[in-house]
Formats: structure tokens, sequence, C-alpha cells
């Protein structure tokens, strides 16, 4: 059980543990659907699309907040209040706007996984002592909602191999996008939200040192690479088996049939399919001209000349 700062147990605490022991009834391990996914790729889209199609429990940005220490007790008020709501489909880089919309979840991992950089490194695996607590929670969550919880985080792709090691029965959806158009996504996000083409967003690869010293238009593109790089590492060690490939661009191309195709591979969300709870918005389906054309030459330039090793991040086109 979790204690408050004095080292006391708190009442949040003893809430927590009756709603805790609830999980402690499943026969099984928990098994959570975790979207994977390098940042600026479309996920905070595709993970509202999941949500709102397959009517999957989520972390809401109401938990997040408030609730990052004992998030069942969130997770409790979400299944109270808003059995019904409907996932807007508008954000603003990876933010959603709304008390019960999805999160991406970063103050309950920090609480669980911790921080810091090269995220590689530094937020692997779980902070020691929180294992349980977090065992206890995903598996409570599942018995709550009768379903699967699905965690959409980008610090999650540098630690597959811990979570497919702790949740055998858990299921990955990998989110691609061309590297080009990623790679020009990050570096607009870099302008708008830090105001430096420099300034980091988000997840930081191993390298992470060595790319801060490279031009910039270089390390939208390194760590779009690098992302992929660990989990195709990843891959290559545990199979394919558990983890089912989207493309961004077949998502926004046929947005049904795709969803179809990743029920059927995912047996788990099929059986989870709702009515749909969506209110819509269109996604972005193009890079913004905001980009200056020497940017976007530097990246296309840099991109071609490395086109070899980057083969595996282009969209295959059909």
């Amino acid at each position: 059980m979790s204690k408050g700062s004095t080292g006391s147990i708190t009442s949040l605490d003893a809430m927590e543990q009756i709603l805790l022991e609830k999980g402690s009834s499943q026969d099984t391990s928990p098994a959570p659907v975790f979207l994977i996914a390098s940042p600026r790729t479309g996920s905070t889209y595709a993970y509202q699309l999941l949500v709102g199609t397959f009517g999957l429990p989520f972390i809401s940005n109401f938990t997040n907040e408030h609730f990052p220490h004992h998030p069942i007790l969130g997770l409790s008020i979400q299944r109270s209040w808003c059995q019904n709501q409907l996932i807007d489909t508008s954000s603003a880089f990876g933010k959603t706007v709304g008390l019960f919309q999805p999160s991406e979840a970063s103050a309950v991992m920090t609480n669980w996984f911790g921080g810091g950089h090269p995220s590689e490194i530094t937020s692997r695996h779980v902070i020691h002592g929180k294992e349980e607590h977090m065992i206890q929670t995903l598996a409570a969550a599942e018995v709550l909602f009768s379903r699967p919880l699905l965690i959409k985080n980008a610090w999650n792709c540098f630690r597959l191999d811990y979570l497919h090691q702790t949740f055998p029965n858990s299921k990955f959806i990998w989110l691609r996008r061309d590297i080009a158009a990623a790679a020009k996504s990050d570096l607009q996000a870099r302008y708008i939200t830090k105001k430096l083409p420099t300034a980091w967003n988000s997840a930081t690869p191993r390298n992470y040192p060595h790319l801060k010293t490279r031009p910039y238009w270089e390390q939208v593109v390194e760590n779009q690479y690098e992302f992929a790089r660990a989990i195709q590492d990843h891959i290559s060690m545990a199979g394919k088996q558990h983890i089912t490939e989207v493309w961004y661009e077949d998502l926004l191309e046929d947005e049904e049939q795709t969803l179809s195709q990743l029920a059927s591979a995912a047996p788990e969300l099929g059986a989870c399919l709702t009515e749909s709870q969506l209110r819509r918005h269109e996604p972005t389906k193009s890079i913004s001209t905001s980009l200056s054309p020497e940017d976007d030459k530097a990246i296309e330039q840099y991109i071609a000349a490395t086109s070899t090793r980057l083969t595996n991040c282009r969209y295959p086109t059909k």
C-alpha cells in the first residue's frame, strides 16, 4: 500500500486499497493494450479513434491531473460519471481538452517509471517498489471496466521489453508514419511549442546527448529513426505476434478498413466493438506549410542522403 509524504497511510491510500483488492480476484495477468508511437505520428488521433470505436477504457486528463499516485480512484470516477462520454477527435500537439478526454497519462506513468533524459536509459524500467502497485492498478481497472485498459504514452516505446515481460497477455499497436512527414511535424512542433528548432519534444532515445550536437533538421529525422529502432529491436527478440502495425497514412486513407483490419488482427479489440462515441474533427492530413522552404529542403536532402538506412521508416506505398 502506498504511503503519504509523512509515511503514514492516507485516506486516499485506504480507498485505493479497497479497489485494488478487487483486481486480485483475476485469475490471469492483466492484458492492457499499449498504443506505441513516436511523437508527431498521429498517435493522439489514433488513440481517440480506438477509444471511441472500440469502447476501451483509458486514462483521462482528470485522472492524470488529480490522481497520478492513485489512478484507480480517478478511473472509478470516470466510470461513474462518464460512461457515455463523447470522445472529441481534436487535439493540439498531443494535448486534448476536457477533463474526461483521453490523456497521454504522463503524470501517472512518471509516478511509476520516473523521468529524465535520455528516456530510453533513465525510465526504461519501473521505479523500485512501484511494480506491484502498477500491476494491481491495471488489474483492478480491467475488473472495473470489464475491458482491457488502453494506454498511450511515447515513453513506452523504450519500455517494450519490460512491459512485455511484466504483462505477458498485453497487446501492442504500433502506429507508424512516414519518417519525412513525422520529422517535419516534429520540427513544426518545436517551433510552435518550444519556440526553438533545437528544443526537444517528448521522450528521448539513448543517443540523445549525441543527437543534440547535430543540426536540428538531422535531429528530428534521427529521433524518429531511433524510436523505430527501439521498437524493431524488441520485435526481433520477442517476435511480431504480440504487435500489430498500423500506418497513419492508411488510417487517413480508409479509416473504416484500417480499424476493421486492426480488429481482425487483435480479436480482443473486435470483441469490444461498440457504437461509435466520436465527436469528429478532421485530423491534419498533410504537413502545414508553416515550415520554411529551407527547413523542408534540409530534411528532404538529409533523408535522401541516408535513404538506405531509413528504408524501413518510409511509408510502403501500395
